[in-house]
């Protein structure tokens, strides 16, 4: 029974990766939020509960580490496949934002570096809170951009400490590659037309992904998750 539910629970969440990809990668399709949450996060779900499942139902402890290494790193890849399309194949991209022809030329263009870039630490946050204040902007818009940063990155916290605490245990590492790795991304998706070059979504991503590195340093999640991987 505990091979059958393992094989259906991988069949299930590798189906809508393939499938929520399937439609990510449809030019003509674009997917909401809600609808990248619920393609991406569910199949995470299925392969925690699976994991959770196997856990408890071995009696080797060696085993049960075997589990929860497997099933943690097939959550983290679905997670970077889904923060990678949520990055790189966003709305902009479908309408034509992305990479052509001229590209190349806007690309080292003043215009273009003004219009897709920030490097004020907190310019485009203060920016929406008095665009907010004036009722010049929709307060979701605020909402679903400050804390869609906070969060993009913050599942780092949890998958980092759990998959490579050995090497990683220092708040100063984590945020230093958390940092890097944003850095990284804000460069591609302004040199490849799908979003801006913003160091306020530099410090948001960060600063998420520190939170949750610092609660899982806590002694309440510690003893939260070793009950659930006895």
């Amino acid at each position: 029974m505990k091979k059958i539910t393992n094989i259906i629970a991988i069949i299930i969440a590798v189906a809508m990766v393939i499938f929520g990809l399937t439609l990510d990668f449809n030019p003509r399709i674009y997917m909401s939020g809600i609808g990248k949450i619920i393609i991406y996060v569910t199949p995470m779900i299925v392969l925690f509960l699976n994991m959770i499942y196997q856990i408890k139902k071995s009696d080797n402890k060696d085993e049960k580490e075997i589990i929860k290494k497997k099933m943690l790193v097939g959550i983290f890849i679905i997670y970077i496949i889904a923060i990678t399309t949520l990055l790189f194949l966003g709305s902009t991209y479908r309408v034509g934002g992305g990479w052509n022809s001229e590209s190349s030329i806007k690309l080292f263009s003043k215009i273009h570096f003004e219009n897709f870039s920030n490097l004020i630490p907190f310019k485009t946050i203060i920016g929406y809170i008095q665009r907010l204040i004036n009722g010049t902007i929709n307060s979701n818009i605020v909402f679903v951009n400050i804390l869609g940063n906070l969060i993009a990155f913050a599942p780092t916290g949890f998958f980092i400490p759990m998959l490579f605490g050995e090497k990683i245990k220092s708040l100063r590492k984590f945020t230093i590659l958390i940092a890097s790795a944003v850095l990284i991304v804000e460069i591609i998706q302004f040199i490849t037309f799908t979003g801006q070059l913003d160091v306020d979504d530099i410090i948001l991503n960060t600063l998420g992904a520190v939170a949750v590195f610092l609660l899982m340093k806590t002694q309440m999640v510690k003893n939260i998750l070793q009950k659930l991987f006895e």
